[in-house]
């Protein structure tokens, strides 16, 4: 039997991007990480954002104390306050794939989709920048944000690298894993970003 899917792809972004889509605003395709290009080619596509309506602002407030906990314990960052709720989680379970706009949304995420994959495929990928630059800090830290990382590891399907020296790096350190590894680097819209007019660049 096979499985049905509400959503081809899921975005989660942080605060902004829904509104910059709806509008008639224009704005650089770097922002979007792919958005506009699977909308013309007819995806069912879903964005989610940070700091949605949550169903309650008791869970809101567990939420952001187990943020904090987390944070302080393994030095990683988590936005379950900004994200969790039935509705969110919902739309996750109903999607085909997940892409994460940075590596704490897909920090936060991950527990979840670990389970969610234990009933159906969800293919998790995570765009990231600075994740695998961590400081150094107390023993206890280090057990426990190695526990979190290596879950996280094991429950992604691809990492995204935006930046070529920490991807090299990655992939030194977990060659095991070297095939969840993609770099892209970041790139800018060039046709957004072309002067329309030169001369107003040339005034003072």
């Amino acid at each position: 039997m096979s499985v049905k899917y509400k959503y081809d792809i899921t975005y989660v972004f942080g605060k902004g991007r829904k509104s910059k889509l709806e509008s008639n605003e224009i704005s650089g395709n770097e922002f979007f990480y792919g958005y506009p290009y699977f909308e013309k080619k007819h995806y069912k596509l879903n964005i989610i954002e940070t700091d949605e309506p949550s169903s309650s602002k008791y869970f809101k407030k567990y939420f952001a104390i187990l943020d904090n906990l987390l944070a302080r314990a393994t030095k990683l960052t988590f936005y379950k306050n900004a994200l969790i709720s039935k509705n969110t989680l919902g739309q996750i379970y109903n999607s085909k794939n997940i892409v994460t706009s940075n590596h704490g949304i897909g920090m936060t995420l991950f527990m979840y989709i670990f389970f969610m994959k234990k009933r159906k495929k969800i293919n998790f990928i995570v765009i990231l920048s600075g994740l695998f630059a961590m400081r150094k800090s107390k023993f206890i830290v280090r057990v426990l944000r190695k526990i979190i990382f290596s879950w996280f590891l094991s429950t992604v399907d691809y990492l995204i690298f935006t930046n070529k020296s920490e991807y090299q790096f990655a992939c030194k350190k977990y060659s095991r894993l070297k095939k969840k590894f993609v770099c892209l680097p970041f790139c800018i819209d060039t046709e957004f970003w072309k002067p329309k007019n030169k001369d107003k660049f040339s005034q003072k």
